[in-house]
Protein backbone atom coordinates (compact mmCIF):
# COMPACT_ATOMS: atom_id res chain seq x y z
CA UNK A 1 0.00 0.00 0.00
CA UNK A 2 1.47 3.48 -0.91
CA UNK A 3 1.88 6.53 1.18
CA UNK A 4 -0.02 9.74 0.76
CA UNK A 5 1.10 13.16 2.05
CA UNK A 6 -1.76 15.18 3.05
CA UNK A 7 -1.95 18.71 4.74
CA UNK A 8 -3.74 19.05 8.05
CA UNK A 9 -6.17 21.62 7.11
CA UNK A 10 -5.96 23.29 11.02
CA UNK A 11 -2.57 23.48 11.80
CA UNK A 12 -0.94 23.06 8.39
CA UNK A 13 1.08 20.28 9.43
CA UNK A 14 2.07 17.83 6.61
CA UNK A 15 1.08 14.09 7.60
CA UNK A 16 1.72 11.01 6.05
CA UNK A 17 -1.10 8.24 5.84
CA UNK A 18 -1.51 4.75 3.81
CA UNK A 19 -3.59 6.22 0.55
CA UNK A 20 -7.23 4.78 0.53
CA UNK A 21 -7.59 6.32 4.32
CA UNK A 22 -10.80 7.96 4.65
CA UNK A 23 -10.09 9.74 7.91
CA UNK A 24 -7.32 11.07 10.11
CA UNK A 25 -5.82 12.64 13.32
CA UNK A 26 -3.21 15.38 13.38
CA UNK A 27 -0.56 13.79 15.41
CA UNK A 28 0.74 17.38 15.99
CA UNK A 29 -2.44 19.61 16.95
CA UNK A 30 -4.69 16.50 17.43
CA UNK A 31 -7.57 17.36 15.28
CA UNK A 32 -9.64 15.32 13.06
CA UNK A 33 -9.95 15.47 9.59
CA UNK A 34 -11.79 13.39 6.41
CA UNK A 35 -9.36 12.80 3.46
CA UNK A 36 -11.41 13.53 -0.20
CA UNK A 37 -10.50 10.67 -3.18
CA UNK A 38 -6.79 11.39 -3.81
CA UNK A 39 -6.99 14.43 -6.27
CA UNK A 40 -5.48 13.84 -9.95
CA UNK A 41 -3.59 16.64 -12.18
CA UNK A 42 -6.63 19.31 -12.38
CA UNK A 43 -9.10 17.74 -9.72
CA UNK A 44 -8.63 19.88 -6.66
CA UNK A 45 -10.36 18.84 -3.24
CA UNK A 46 -13.47 20.82 -2.20
CA UNK A 47 -14.76 21.13 1.42
CA UNK A 48 -17.32 18.29 2.80
CA UNK A 49 -20.65 19.04 3.37
CA UNK A 50 -20.80 20.93 6.15
CA UNK A 51 -22.00 18.37 9.14
CA UNK A 52 -24.50 21.28 10.78
CA UNK A 53 -24.82 25.09 10.53
CA UNK A 54 -22.48 25.90 12.89
CA UNK A 55 -18.61 24.63 11.28
CA UNK A 56 -17.86 23.42 8.29
CA UNK A 57 -16.17 19.67 8.37
CA UNK A 58 -12.32 19.60 7.86
CA UNK A 59 -11.06 18.03 5.23
CA UNK A 60 -7.32 16.73 4.64
CA UNK A 61 -5.70 17.84 1.36
CA UNK A 62 -3.34 16.43 -0.93
CA UNK A 63 0.08 18.46 -1.27
CA UNK A 64 0.31 19.93 -4.81
CA UNK A 65 3.52 21.07 -6.16
CA UNK A 66 3.12 24.39 -7.88
CA UNK A 67 6.28 23.64 -10.29
CA UNK A 68 4.44 20.46 -11.46
CA UNK A 69 1.14 22.26 -12.11
CA UNK A 70 3.39 25.26 -13.81
CA UNK A 71 5.26 22.81 -16.31
CA UNK A 72 1.71 21.56 -16.81
CA UNK A 73 -0.23 24.52 -17.48
CA UNK A 74 3.07 25.54 -19.87
CA UNK A 75 3.20 22.49 -21.81
CA UNK A 76 -0.91 22.63 -22.91
CA UNK A 77 -0.41 26.57 -23.35
CA UNK A 78 2.52 26.07 -25.38
CA UNK A 79 0.20 23.40 -27.85
CA UNK A 80 -1.67 26.25 -28.97
CA UNK A 81 0.59 27.47 -30.97
CA UNK A 82 4.26 29.13 -31.65
CA UNK A 83 2.74 32.36 -31.84
CA UNK A 84 1.40 32.53 -28.32
CA UNK A 85 3.30 33.36 -25.63
CA UNK A 86 3.03 33.29 -22.03
CA UNK A 87 4.60 34.86 -19.26
CA UNK A 88 4.13 33.42 -15.53
CA UNK A 89 5.47 34.86 -12.40
CA UNK A 90 6.41 32.92 -9.64
CA UNK A 91 5.50 34.46 -6.15
CA UNK A 92 6.43 33.55 -2.82
CA UNK A 93 3.44 33.02 -0.38
CA UNK A 94 2.58 36.39 1.26
CA UNK A 95 4.85 36.67 4.94
CA UNK A 96 3.00 37.10 8.26
CA UNK A 97 6.04 39.09 9.15
CA UNK A 98 8.95 41.09 7.36
CA UNK A 99 12.14 39.73 7.88
CA UNK A 100 15.68 41.88 9.01
CA UNK A 101 18.85 42.14 7.61
CA UNK A 102 20.59 38.83 9.17
CA UNK A 103 22.74 39.35 11.93
CA UNK A 104 26.38 38.59 11.56
CA UNK A 105 27.43 35.23 12.88
CA UNK A 106 24.01 33.82 12.62
CA UNK A 107 22.19 32.47 9.35
CA UNK A 108 19.19 34.63 8.49
CA UNK A 109 15.87 33.38 8.73
CA UNK A 110 14.68 31.50 5.69
CA UNK A 111 11.62 33.58 3.73
CA UNK A 112 8.93 33.82 6.25
CA UNK A 113 5.80 32.52 5.04
CA UNK A 114 2.19 32.25 6.37
CA UNK A 115 2.99 28.57 7.32
CA UNK A 116 5.25 30.01 10.34
CA UNK A 117 3.56 29.59 13.60
CA UNK A 118 4.55 30.64 16.75
CA UNK A 119 6.46 27.99 19.21
CA UNK A 120 3.69 27.88 22.34
CA UNK A 121 5.40 29.33 24.92
CA UNK A 122 5.19 32.43 25.86
CA UNK A 123 8.15 35.17 25.13
CA UNK A 124 10.73 36.77 27.07
CA UNK A 125 11.33 40.40 26.88
CA UNK A 126 14.84 40.99 25.96
CA UNK A 127 16.49 44.53 24.47
CA UNK A 128 18.58 42.60 21.58
CA UNK A 129 19.57 45.80 20.06
CA UNK A 130 20.21 48.39 23.12
CA UNK A 131 17.49 50.62 21.67
CA UNK A 132 16.06 50.59 25.21
CA UNK A 133 12.81 48.84 24.03
CA UNK A 134 12.36 45.12 24.59
CA UNK A 135 11.72 42.66 21.72
CA UNK A 136 10.55 39.30 22.25
CA UNK A 137 12.43 36.22 22.31
CA UNK A 138 11.04 32.72 21.84
CA UNK A 139 10.67 30.05 19.55
CA UNK A 140 8.92 29.90 15.76
CA UNK A 141 7.66 26.79 14.38
CA UNK A 142 7.95 25.84 10.71
CA UNK A 143 4.73 23.01 10.78
CA UNK A 144 5.03 22.28 6.71
CA UNK A 145 9.08 22.19 6.95
CA UNK A 146 9.27 18.90 9.20
CA UNK A 147 7.84 21.00 11.95
CA UNK A 148 11.02 22.32 12.91
CA UNK A 149 12.30 25.01 15.12
CA UNK A 150 14.50 28.14 15.55
CA UNK A 151 15.04 30.42 18.22
CA UNK A 152 14.36 34.42 17.17
CA UNK A 153 13.63 37.74 18.55
CA UNK A 154 10.78 39.93 17.47
CA UNK A 155 9.98 43.55 17.38
CA UNK A 156 7.64 44.66 19.78
CA UNK A 157 6.44 47.39 17.18
CA UNK A 158 5.31 45.07 14.33
CA UNK A 159 6.51 41.59 14.54
CA UNK A 160 9.51 42.09 12.63
CA UNK A 161 12.46 39.65 12.91
CA UNK A 162 15.34 40.85 14.20
CA UNK A 163 17.43 37.70 14.16
CA UNK A 164 17.23 33.84 14.45
CA UNK A 165 19.16 31.18 14.82
CA UNK A 166 19.79 28.02 13.09
CA UNK A 167 17.50 24.55 13.47
CA UNK A 168 17.22 23.81 17.08
CA UNK A 169 15.12 20.71 16.37
CA UNK A 170 11.26 19.93 15.93
CA UNK A 171 8.75 20.75 17.99
CA UNK A 172 8.33 17.88 19.78
CA UNK A 173 11.98 18.32 21.03
CA UNK A 174 11.63 21.44 22.78
CA UNK A 175 7.83 21.53 24.02
CA UNK A 176 9.10 21.13 27.20
CA UNK A 177 11.76 23.44 27.65
CA UNK A 178 12.08 27.06 28.99
CA UNK A 179 13.81 30.47 28.35
CA UNK A 180 15.34 33.09 30.50
CA UNK A 181 17.32 36.06 29.82
CA UNK A 182 20.26 37.32 32.56
CA UNK A 183 22.65 40.23 31.42
CA UNK A 184 23.52 39.91 27.81
CA UNK A 185 22.78 36.13 27.54
CA UNK A 186 19.35 34.24 26.51
CA UNK A 187 19.62 31.10 28.57
CA UNK A 188 17.38 27.92 27.17
CA UNK A 189 16.85 24.80 29.47
CA UNK A 190 16.74 21.65 27.83
CA UNK A 191 14.53 18.68 29.07
CA UNK A 192 18.09 16.80 29.16
CA UNK A 193 19.56 19.07 32.10
CA UNK A 194 21.21 21.47 30.00
CA UNK A 195 21.34 25.02 30.00
CA UNK A 196 22.22 26.86 26.64
CA UNK A 197 23.11 30.52 26.11
CA UNK A 198 22.64 32.68 23.41
CA UNK A 199 24.14 35.74 22.57
CA UNK A 200 21.46 38.82 23.30
CA UNK A 201 22.41 40.89 20.56
CA UNK A 202 23.04 38.11 17.41
CA UNK A 203 21.83 34.77 18.35
CA UNK A 204 24.63 33.42 18.15
CA UNK A 205 25.75 29.80 20.64
CA UNK A 206 27.85 31.42 23.70
CA UNK A 207 28.24 27.82 25.66
CA UNK A 208 26.01 24.67 27.04
CA UNK A 209 26.28 23.77 30.71
CA UNK A 210 24.84 20.28 31.60
CA UNK A 211 23.39 19.93 35.19
CA UNK A 212 22.64 16.46 35.50
CA UNK A 213 18.89 16.82 36.30
CA UNK A 214 15.60 18.02 35.51
CA UNK A 215 15.48 21.44 35.81
CA UNK A 216 12.39 23.31 37.42
CA UNK A 217 13.23 26.70 37.05
CA UNK A 218 15.41 29.48 36.66
CA UNK A 219 15.56 32.48 39.19
CA UNK A 220 17.22 36.09 39.32
CA UNK A 221 21.06 35.45 40.53
CA UNK A 222 22.54 38.06 42.97
CA UNK A 223 24.82 39.11 40.24
CA UNK A 224 23.63 40.89 37.25
CA UNK A 225 24.91 37.98 35.02
CA UNK A 226 24.36 35.54 37.29
CA UNK A 227 20.87 32.72 37.83
CA UNK A 228 20.22 30.44 40.85
CA UNK A 229 18.78 27.04 38.90
CA UNK A 230 16.23 24.63 40.79
CA UNK A 231 16.76 20.93 39.99
CA UNK A 232 14.04 18.40 40.17
CA UNK A 233 16.13 16.77 43.02
CA UNK A 234 15.64 19.73 44.99
CA UNK A 235 19.27 20.87 45.09
CA UNK A 236 20.13 24.69 43.38
CA UNK A 237 23.04 25.51 41.36
CA UNK A 238 24.19 29.03 40.34
CA UNK A 239 25.33 29.97 36.83
CA UNK A 240 27.82 33.05 35.69
CA UNK A 241 27.96 34.65 32.74
CA UNK A 242 30.62 32.32 31.48
CA UNK A 243 28.70 29.29 32.30
CA UNK A 244 30.46 28.45 35.42
CA UNK A 245 28.50 26.19 37.93
CA UNK A 246 28.58 26.34 42.13
CA UNK A 247 26.47 24.58 44.62
CA UNK A 248 23.99 27.78 45.91
CA UNK A 249 21.62 28.04 48.63
CA UNK A 250 18.07 26.94 48.34
CA UNK A 251 15.38 29.72 48.01
CA UNK A 252 11.86 30.19 48.73
CA UNK A 253 9.67 28.70 46.02
CA UNK A 254 6.19 30.94 46.18
CA UNK A 255 5.23 27.82 43.82
CA UNK A 256 5.25 25.93 46.36
CA UNK A 257 3.04 25.40 49.75
CA UNK A 258 5.99 26.80 52.03
CA UNK A 259 6.68 25.60 54.96
CA UNK A 260 6.55 29.08 56.47
CA UNK A 261 3.42 30.31 55.16
CA UNK A 262 4.15 34.21 57.06
CA UNK A 263 7.88 33.62 55.84
CA UNK A 264 6.21 33.26 52.19
CA UNK A 265 3.41 36.46 52.69
CA UNK A 266 6.38 38.76 53.83
CA UNK A 267 8.83 37.90 50.96
CA UNK A 268 5.98 38.73 48.59
CA UNK A 269 4.95 41.71 50.05
CA UNK A 270 8.21 43.34 50.51
CA UNK A 271 9.64 42.33 47.02
CA UNK A 272 10.98 45.05 45.11
CA UNK A 273 12.93 46.24 42.11
CA UNK A 274 15.53 44.26 43.71
CA UNK A 275 14.29 40.54 45.08
CA UNK A 276 14.89 40.45 48.58
CA UNK A 277 17.61 37.46 50.21
CA UNK A 278 16.48 34.21 49.90
CA UNK A 279 13.79 34.63 47.45
CA UNK A 280 13.25 33.09 43.77
CA UNK A 281 12.29 35.74 41.27
CA UNK A 282 11.24 33.68 38.42
CA UNK A 283 12.88 34.63 35.30
CA UNK A 284 11.78 31.76 32.84
CA UNK A 285 8.67 31.22 30.91
CA UNK A 286 6.96 28.38 31.92
CA UNK A 287 3.69 29.44 32.55
CA UNK A 288 1.37 25.69 32.68
CA UNK A 289 0.57 26.56 36.57
CA UNK A 290 1.50 30.53 36.85
CA UNK A 291 1.90 33.24 35.58
CA UNK A 292 4.73 34.22 33.67
CA UNK A 293 6.57 37.71 34.11
CA UNK A 294 5.01 38.58 37.86
CA UNK A 295 5.80 37.66 41.18
CA UNK A 296 2.46 35.08 42.61
CA UNK A 297 1.43 33.46 45.33
CA UNK A 298 -0.95 30.62 45.86
CA UNK A 299 -4.17 30.49 48.11
CA UNK A 300 -2.24 28.00 50.17
CA UNK A 301 -0.47 30.76 52.39
CA UNK A 302 -3.87 32.36 53.44
CA UNK A 303 -5.12 35.13 50.57
CA UNK A 304 -6.80 38.44 51.94
CA UNK A 305 -10.41 38.10 52.23
CA UNK A 306 -12.18 40.02 49.52
CA UNK A 307 -15.69 40.55 50.05
CA UNK A 308 -18.41 38.78 47.06
CA UNK A 309 -15.01 37.29 45.45
CA UNK A 310 -12.93 33.69 46.18
CA UNK A 311 -9.86 34.77 45.57
CA UNK A 312 -7.39 32.38 44.02
CA UNK A 313 -4.28 33.84 43.74
CA UNK A 314 -1.85 37.35 44.07
CA UNK A 315 0.10 38.67 41.61
CA UNK A 316 2.40 41.96 42.09
CA UNK A 317 5.09 43.06 39.70
CA UNK A 318 8.58 43.62 42.25
CA UNK A 319 6.94 46.97 43.61
CA UNK A 320 3.99 47.52 42.49
CA UNK A 321 0.67 46.80 43.69
CA UNK A 322 -0.83 43.07 44.59
CA UNK A 323 -3.54 42.59 42.69
CA UNK A 324 -5.95 39.49 43.27
CA UNK A 325 -7.58 36.84 40.81
CA UNK A 326 -10.50 34.42 41.19
CA UNK A 327 -14.17 34.83 40.30
CA UNK A 328 -17.41 35.58 42.30
CA UNK A 329 -17.16 33.82 45.99
CA UNK A 330 -20.94 32.34 45.58
CA UNK A 331 -22.69 31.10 42.45
CA UNK A 332 -21.93 31.07 38.86
CA UNK A 333 -17.94 31.24 39.16
CA UNK A 334 -17.25 34.43 36.98
CA UNK A 335 -14.23 35.34 36.74
CA UNK A 336 -13.04 38.89 39.02
CA UNK A 337 -9.81 40.91 39.50
CA UNK A 338 -9.33 42.89 42.72
CA UNK A 339 -6.23 45.37 43.78
CA UNK A 340 -5.01 44.62 47.14
CA UNK A 341 -3.88 47.32 49.89
CA UNK A 342 -2.49 46.22 52.87
CA UNK A 343 -5.29 43.36 53.66
CA UNK A 344 -8.52 45.05 52.04
CA UNK A 345 -9.52 45.63 48.75
CA UNK A 346 -9.19 49.18 46.68
CA UNK A 347 -11.23 47.72 44.16
CA UNK A 348 -13.19 44.88 42.55
CA UNK A 349 -14.63 44.43 38.99
CA UNK A 350 -16.01 41.89 37.17
CA UNK A 351 -13.75 40.94 33.92
CA UNK A 352 -16.58 40.04 31.34
CA UNK A 353 -19.59 41.77 30.55
CA UNK A 354 -21.67 40.01 27.53
CA UNK A 355 -22.93 36.48 29.11
CA UNK A 356 -20.91 36.84 32.53
CA UNK A 357 -22.31 33.58 33.79
CA UNK A 358 -20.78 31.48 31.23
CA UNK A 359 -17.24 33.02 31.31
CA UNK A 360 -14.34 31.01 32.40
CA UNK A 361 -11.02 32.25 33.48
CA UNK A 362 -7.69 30.47 34.26
CA UNK A 363 -6.07 32.04 37.00
CA UNK A 364 -2.57 31.59 35.47
CA UNK A 365 -3.56 33.61 32.12
CA UNK A 366 -3.18 36.93 33.96
CA UNK A 367 -0.78 40.38 33.04
CA UNK A 368 0.10 43.20 34.73
CA UNK A 369 1.92 46.41 33.00
CA UNK A 370 2.52 49.47 34.84
CA UNK A 371 -0.69 50.98 35.32
CA UNK A 372 -2.70 48.11 34.09
CA UNK A 373 -4.27 44.59 34.85
CA UNK A 374 -5.22 42.62 31.92
CA UNK A 375 -6.94 38.72 31.69
CA UNK A 376 -8.15 36.33 29.02
CA UNK A 377 -11.30 34.42 29.64
CA UNK A 378 -13.56 32.31 27.47
CA UNK A 379 -16.95 33.06 26.65
CA UNK A 380 -19.59 30.16 26.26
CA UNK A 381 -20.22 28.00 23.81
CA UNK A 382 -19.57 28.96 20.08
CA UNK A 383 -18.52 32.53 21.40
CA UNK A 384 -15.02 33.82 21.06
CA UNK A 385 -12.46 34.46 23.67
CA UNK A 386 -11.32 37.73 24.85
CA UNK A 387 -8.85 40.00 26.58
CA UNK A 388 -9.83 42.48 28.99
CA UNK A 389 -7.58 45.22 31.09
CA UNK A 390 -8.11 47.57 33.37
CA UNK A 391 -6.38 50.46 34.77
CA UNK A 392 -4.52 49.50 38.52
CA UNK A 393 -5.41 52.76 39.99
CA UNK A 394 -9.33 52.34 39.97
CA UNK A 395 -10.53 49.33 38.08
CA UNK A 396 -11.97 51.44 35.26
CA UNK A 397 -12.22 48.90 32.25
CA UNK A 398 -9.77 50.68 28.98
CA UNK A 399 -10.68 47.65 26.60
CA UNK A 400 -12.07 44.12 26.18
CA UNK A 401 -10.94 42.40 22.68
CA UNK A 402 -12.37 39.37 20.78
CA UNK A 403 -10.16 36.85 19.84
CA UNK A 404 -11.41 34.56 17.70
CA UNK A 405 -9.15 31.40 19.09
CA UNK A 406 -9.08 27.90 17.74
CA UNK A 407 -6.43 27.05 20.31
CA UNK A 408 -6.11 27.15 23.86
CA UNK A 409 -4.25 30.10 25.13
CA UNK A 410 -0.69 29.44 26.66
CA UNK A 411 -0.28 32.32 28.62
CA UNK A 412 -0.32 36.08 28.48
CA UNK A 413 2.50 38.80 29.56
CA UNK A 414 3.17 42.38 29.30
CA UNK A 415 5.63 43.68 27.75
CA UNK A 416 6.32 47.71 27.48
CA UNK A 417 3.31 48.89 25.85
CA UNK A 418 2.61 45.43 24.42
CA UNK A 419 -0.54 42.62 25.94
CA UNK A 420 1.44 39.38 24.28
CA UNK A 421 -1.27 36.53 23.91
CA UNK A 422 0.19 33.09 22.92
CA UNK A 423 -1.43 30.04 21.75
CA UNK A 424 0.24 26.52 20.62
CA UNK A 425 0.40 28.04 17.00
CA UNK A 426 0.34 31.97 17.24
CA UNK A 427 1.33 35.35 19.25
CA UNK A 428 -0.56 38.24 18.91
CA UNK A 429 0.35 41.87 19.87
CA UNK A 430 -2.31 43.89 21.03
CA UNK A 431 -1.46 48.01 22.36
CA UNK A 432 -1.83 47.93 26.00
CA UNK A 433 -3.33 51.40 25.72
CA UNK A 434 -6.19 50.93 23.15
CA UNK A 435 -5.97 46.49 22.55
CA UNK A 436 -5.88 47.12 19.32
CA UNK A 437 -3.47 44.50 17.77
CA UNK A 438 -0.58 45.56 16.51
CA UNK A 439 0.82 42.17 14.90
CA UNK A 440 -0.06 38.40 14.58
CA UNK A 441 2.41 35.58 13.98
CA UNK A 442 1.40 32.36 12.53
CA UNK A 443 -2.38 31.33 12.51
CA UNK A 444 -5.37 31.74 15.45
Amino acid sequence: MRAIAVTCPTCGATLSVPSGTVSVACQYCGRPARIQERSRVWQVPRPLAAPGPAQPTPVARQRVSPLVLLLICGAVLGSFGAGLYVVVALTAPAPSLAEGPPPPAVQAPAAVVAAMSWGGLVPVPVDVDGDGRAELVGFIRYTSDGDRVKLAALSTVDGRVAWATDWLGTYSDLIQTTLAARGDLILHTTSAGEVRAYDRATGAARWTAALGEKIELVCAGPGPAEVVVGLADDTWVALDGAGATRAATPLLRLDRPPRRRQAAQAAFAAAGVEAPAGLCVRLDNRGFTRPVGVLSIDSWVGLPRVAGMAVQLLVRNPGGPAVAVGHRAKGSPVPMLARIEGDRAAWTVEVPTADPLNARADEDDVALGADYAAQFYQRGSNQPSAVAAFALADGARRWTVDLPLRTSVTGLRAVGDLVVVTTSFSLIGLDAATGAQRFRVGEF
